[in-house]
């Protein structure tokens, strides 16, 4: 019961020690302060801290399926906004859906599909896992996803 929790407190805690373990190549590499390497590797939890009282008025308001479906995904490439709209499927579970969205996305990253195919990818992926109970049950095949794209516009 506590594993996944205690997975989650050491990569949080891994985000906090990494710089400091870096900080001296860091400053040299860079020409740059103390103070400027601790300002940008404390931004990955000023914008962690600033989506989670938004995500969570959301979610309580509208609830998990709404978010995720309605919610689709966006991306920022320059200045070019991509957008890809949800599924409607029945959610069984969201456990796992955001590390399943990640390493879609990467897949698709490295496969060379352009910003709108790594989203729609993605979010497919995100989709199926959400179908099913558990975090590592959840995490859907290729061929999983690409049925479910196959049978969606866009």
């Amino acid at each position: 019961m506590w594993g996944i929790p205690a997975l989650i407190f050491l990569i949080a805690f891994l985000h906090r020690a990494a710089p400091g373990v870096l900080a001296k190549e860091l400053m040299q590499a860079f020409g740059i302060t103390g103070t400027v390497v601790g300002l940008l590797s404390a931004m990955y939890f000023y914008s962690y801290a600033g989506f989670m009282v938004p995500g969570g008025v959301l979610i309580d308001s509208l609830g998990p399926r709404r978010v995720i479906t309605a919610g689709g995904a966006v991306m920022l490439v320059g200045d070019e906004l991509y957008r890809v709209q949800g599924h409607d499927l029945d959610v069984v579970d969201t456990t796992g859906a955001g590390d399943v969205f990640r390493g879609a996305f990467i897949d698709a990253y490295l496969r060379g599909e352009p910003p709108p195919g790594i989203l729609r990818f993605a979010n497919a992926a995100a989709a199926v896992s959400c179908t099913r109970t558990g975090a590592i049950d959840g995490v859907p095949t290729r061929d999983e996803i690409d049925r479910l794209l196959s049978t969606t516009s866009g």
